[in-house]
């Protein structure tokens, strides 16, 4: 389950608990009825909506802890089609205080994902940046080479849903759910196996040759599954 069907969940449990109350007061109001037991029912139904309001403030927080996404703050999840349109300013989520790499406080963290759904025309691929998900430490901070750096994690998450769509293509029948999330899985391990490889290998953008070369070897992958480029994969009935 994902944390935006949680929050979801959690949000229409919420209404469901205070609508009742509202809806009790507002029909108190609404008949002028302001008598000493309606002024008491009246009273107890703001302490209710006030104690279910500061119990589902923990429950979101605890879940925006959970999955580090900043509610407060949110935007939806961004397809890697929008990549060029994509800034530091997008990185929306809690910068974690007192962190630090390699003693420099000028870096950021990005999440990246890979998901797919099944329809009726096939299965559908997808790569998305969180942008309530993914911080950069200072806030403000104007840095294209950092920008730079962590596009192209999200250039070899596509990377990986090209490849996805790729093996996908093999069968010349949909394949069963299981089948599907097998490949997804191992497609998952490779992609964050790639991931810290990059960032190893480049010492988080800070070695500049190391870095170009993973931007050239980056791009030269996503040119080679340039066929793959669609997110929908088709499938013979």
């Amino acid at each position: 389950m994902s944390e935006n069907n949680l929050y979801a969940i959690v949000l229409g449990i919420y209404v469901a608990v205070l609508f009742p109350d509202l809806l009790k007061i507002f029909r108190l109001f609404r008949n002028h009825r302001f008598g000493t037991e309606t002024t008491i029912s009246i009273k107890k139904s703001i302490i209710k909506i006030n104690t279910v309001i500061l119990f589902f403030s923990i429950i979101l927080f605890l879940l925006n802890v959970s999955f580090e996404v900043n509610i407060f703050n949110y935007s939806k999840p961004i397809a890697y089609s929008k990549i060029s349109s994509i800034s530091l300013d997008d990185f929306n989520g809690f910068n974690l205080k007192g962190h630090k790499l390699q003693g420099d406080h000028k870096f950021a963290f990005i999440v990246t994902s890979i998901s797919y759904s099944i329809s009726e025309e096939g299965i559908e691929v997808v790569s998305k940046f969180h942008p309530a998900r993914s911080y950069v430490y200072i806030d403000n901070l104007k840095d294209s080479k950092l920008l730079t750096h962590e596009l192209y994690h999200f250039r070899i998450t596509e990377i990986w849903a090209r490849i996805f769509r790729e093996k996908l293509t093999k069968f010349e029948h949909q394949p069963s759910n299981s089948v599907i999330n097998d490949l997804y899985e191992n497609i998952k391990k490779s992609e964050r196996e790639m991931q810290v490889a990059y960032d190893y290998g480049s010492d988080h953008g800070f070695l500049l040759g190391k870095q170009l070369k993973w931007q050239h070897q980056t791009d030269s992958l996503l040119a080679e599954y340039l066929d793959y480029e669609n997110t929908l994969v088709y499938f013979t009935q």
